[in-house]
């Protein structure tokens, strides 16, 4: 009944679009809210709403026996008639995708599809959000302007009202997910120096026989990514969209930034999953360090081919055409290291061992630096407020301390300002030092305690 189309825009950007399959014409309030939110997100952000907002159509559809469209023009736009269908929506998704009266089936859920599901009505609420602000107004309403703001304040605090439980069930995954032990992917300081071993590349004096890699101009390209992936925390589309431009230099040569944003307008992109900046927040300069540059620098001048396949993009494919490197390839690159590290440094994946890793792909360096730069930001920031202040008994949840290092953080990692992830990092990093002064203090006791404690054999008291 409804499907979504992938349309190409220019030479580097698609766009999805939602259709009616019977009038082969999008879905007149889906297009403006792709139009007007949607068409400068990522396509995968895209097309998670688009489908969010295809599947409550199709819900609609069997319901009602006509499209959302249809309703919400002849309702004289109001909002409410969705807002009040977000239960049987949510009902509908975990039947199976089928309508129910007067019946709740879970026989097609399992807990992860719930979660799905929920994160699946929150986004289509965003929808809801959005046709009642713009569509909520004196051209649809016959009130006076105050009237109609109060009403529009209505509907927006009963929307939130019927998705605040979506919102916690969305809340338990991420916390679930990021706070097990295995669902971090984060690698610990020994991990990271083990991982160094294997992607050194070889010299003329020193062959590594620990790198995957034959090719010693893979080794090289392979060696400058993961660098770059765990010192900065760049996501995976964005080191796919630097070109030589996005390396830049200070007036007086003594600084060194890579300018994180979407594609020059002379760059083309033939790939078939385009990278895109993920929202406008993901736009940033990064400080980079010295070495970084030059290794960067000699990647492109003495590794990197030219050719017009690649244009200006810095990590292509080294066998001719040269093209630009997929999702697919970084993520093989990933999946060969770690193999590599499994085989050389099993110790690593044994899950009898605590904060093993299933398996490290590029978002495990972004994992790795965020932690890292939100416990050292957090330390730096404690120290000197100690140092000048004098006090040495400071609480780090308050102060300020710690929501100083969040918000630099989410500026670092291009996340909004209202994302959650940072608080994820810090909650990670109070329990690590919780456990840390725990164990301080048994440590402690113990040595007050003057007699020696011991088990004594007992295996002959019976």
């Amino acid at each position: 009944m409804f499907e979504l189309f992938r349309i190409a825009v220019g030479n580097d950007n698609n766009v999805l679009i939602l259709f009616d399959e019977q009038t082969k014409m999008p879905l007149f309030y889906p297009l403006m809210y792709s139009i007007d939110r949607l068409n400068l997100r990522s396509v995968s952000t895209q097309e998670s709403t688009l489908r969010a907002i295809k599947f409550f159509y199709n819900f609609w559809h069997q319901k009602f026996d006509s499209t959302f469209c249809y309703s919400f023009n002849q309702s004289n736009h109001d909002p409410s008639i969705a807002i009040n269908e977000l239960d049987d929506f949510f009902h509908y998704l975990n039947g199976g995708h089928i309508y129910s009266p007067n019946l709740i089936s879970l026989e097609h859920s399992s807990v992860s599809n719930i979660f799905t599901n929920a994160e699946r009505v929150r986004a289509f609420a965003r929808f809801i959000k959005y046709i009642s602000i713009k569509y909520v107004n004196s051209y649809h309403y016959k009130e006076s302007p105050k009237e109609i703001l109060r009403h529009q304040n209505r509907l927006l605090v009963s929307l939130k009202s019927n998705t605040d439980n979506y919102k916690k069930i969305s809340k338990s995954r991420i916390t679930t997910e990021v706070n097990s032990h295995q669902g971090f992917d984060s690698l610990t300081d020994e991990m990271v120096n083990m991982l160094y071993k294997i992607i050194m590349p070889s010299s003329s004096k020193k062959i590594n026989p620990l790198n995957p890699f034959r090719i010693l101009e893979n080794q090289i390209r392979n060696f400058v990514i993961v660098r770059i992936l765990l010192n900065y925390g760049l996501r995976v589309s964005e080191l796919m969209l630097l070109e030589n431009s996005s390396i830049k230099t200070s007036k007086d040569g003594s600084s060194f930034y890579l300018i994180i944003t979407t594609m020059s307008d002379n760059s083309k992109d033939n790939r078939y999953r385009k990278p895109s900046i993920k929202t406008k927040d993901s736009i940033r300069s990064i400080a980079i360090d010295k070495t970084d540059y030059q290794c960067l620098l000699q990647y492109i001048s003495k590794v990197r081919p030219n050719s017009k396949e690649n244009n200006q993009l810095i990590f292509t494919t080294l066998r001719q055409p040269y093209k630009p490197l997929s999702y697919d390839a970084i993520y093989l690159i990933f999946k060969k290291i770690d193999e590599a590290l499994t085989t050389h440094f099993p110790q690593f994946t044994d899950s009898q061992y605590l904060g093993c890793m299933k398996k490290i792909t590029p978002h495990t360096a972004r994992h790795t630096w965020a932690y890292s730069m939100l416990k050292n930001t957090y330390n730096k920031k404690y120290n000197e407020i100690i140092r000048l202040s004098g006090r040495s008994n400071i609480d780090f949840t308050n102060n300020g301390i710690m929501e100083d290092a969040k918000d630099e953080l989410r500026m670092l990692a291009g996340w909004h300002a209202n994302s959650i992830m940072p608080d994820l990092y810090a909650k990670r990093f109070i329990s690590e030092n919780a456990n840390k002064e725990n164990l301080r203090r048994i440590h402690t006791l113990n040595n007050t305690i003057e007699s020696d404690f011991y088990f004594e054999d007992t295996s002959n008291d019976y």
